[in-house]
């Protein structure tokens, strides 16, 4: 399957779940969607969620309506196909090194 459309990393961050932020916990959803005819994504819901509680599952169900896939010629069977198993991962921006201090 050939994706068109996918969440920038930004709006990745965007939807970093608050709580788990604040925590520094990272964290996964996976979620399981059908095919539009128009290429995008529907109907999707959480089937995991790694820690549970936190956000990840309904930040994923966000992330999916920014996707789009190809939905002609070979693809174009499995329009309303039910896929399974799309994982969403959600991590933290590296920390940055704190900054120099000046010596006399």
């Amino acid at each position: 399957m050939q994706i068109l459309k996918s969440p920038s990393p930004e709006v990745l961050a965007s939807l970093f779940p608050a709580t788990a932020r604040r925590a520094g916990i990272e964290g996964a959803a996976t979620v399981a969607c059908v095919i539009r005819r128009d290429g995008t994504l529907g109907d999707c819901e959480v089937v995991g969620e790694n820690p549970q509680g936190l956000g990840f599952g309904g930040a994923a169900l966000v992330a999916m309506t920014y996707y789009q896939v190809r939905v002609d010629g070979p693809n174009a069977v499995q329009v309303s196909r039910r896929l399974s198993g799309i994982t969403i991962r959600f991590a933290l921006p590296p920390k940055e090194p704190p900054a120099p201090t000046a010596t006399r």
